[in-house]
């Protein structure tokens, strides 16, 4: 075991101390020990160094990284991968990242293509052909990490670059390097174009992440599924809300069930008193 992850491991041990979660007086054991080992797991490959601490008197755990502190409450309504969105969504500001702006070439819209025909009496063909100039923000993040066992050519990354996520290796051929090594010299980059020019002088990559396109049906209800809406709307903001049966929606990937009018009506209202618009009855 390398010594970050060993670490790593003692500095958050009690998520997977029996005897801590024993004591921990939170009225619902089940739910509390499963989800302190999806934290645990979620934590371990983090790309930085993440503190979490139990606050028994108020039921929530906090989470430390350097001088900036964030603490969610524990809620057996709220499912165990939501609970770890809502810390991913407040860590990974801190990840390791880039944001460059650069021109960019891409085609024309179809409906630009219509207009470019008419005004300007041109072939479609022609029209087909040409191409336009974009400034274009290409965003790049480190949002998790494998650390090998004892053989540094396994230790590897996952890059995210504008939704597209790849596996990369920490190091070259030439010049293998530990992903603690790595992770460590990249964190003193302080530019976003001397950050890119570091990841990608400085690992090799190995294959895409293939996308998940498989739909899943929730079988959450009530508040549970009321609270997977309000936590996953930055992340869906830009997918249909689409109802396709009495009480049944489909929402980007997921599949889900109002089992209750009064449950439909209060996620609309949601959504609408948030700015949400794109809902098709």
């Amino acid at each position: 075991m390398t010594e970050v992850k060993k670490k790593r491991r003692e500095s958050n041990s009690w998520l997977i101390d029996q005897e801590f979660l024993l004591n921990s007086d939170f009225f619902d054991l089940y739910y509390m020990q499963t989800l302190t080992r999806t934290v645990w797991n979620y934590l371990i490959n983090l790309p930085i160094p993440v503190l979490s601490t139990w606050d028994k008197t108020n039921k929530r755990i906090y989470f430390s990284i350097g001088i900036h502190k964030r603490y969610f409450p524990v809620d057996p309504e709220v499912a165990y991968d939501d609970f770890i969105t809502l810390v991913d969504l407040w860590t990974c500001q801190f990840f390791p990242h880039y944001e460059i702006e650069y021109d960019k070439e891409v085609d024309y819209t179809d409906e630009e293509i219509i207009v470019m025909v008419e005004e300007e009496n041109i072939n479609l063909n022609d029209a087909l052909l040409r191409k336009k100039v974009i400034k274009y923000k290409e965003i790049g993040t480190i949002n998790k990490i494998f650390m090998g066992t004892n053989n540094v050519n396994s230790d590897q990354f996952i890059l995210n670059i504008d939704g597209d996520e790849f596996y990369r290796r920490s190091g070259t051929i030439k010049d293998p390097k530990p992903i603690k090594l790595f992770i460590k010299e990249l964190r003193k980059i302080k530019e976003s174009d001397k950050i890119k020019e570091y990841i990608f002088d400085n690992s090799t990559e190995i294959s895409q992440v293939e996308k998940d396109i498989e739909i899943i049906s929730l079988v959450y209800s009530g508040k549970t599924l009321f609270n997977f809406v309000k936590i996953n709307l930055p992340l869906l903001k830009n997918y249909k809300f689409k109802r396709i049966n009495p009480r049944t929606w489909k929402w980007g990937k997921y599949i889900m069930q109002t089992d209750s009018d009064i449950l439909e009506s209060d996620i609309l209202k949601f959504l609408r008193e948030n700015d949400f618009t794109d809902i098709e009855m």
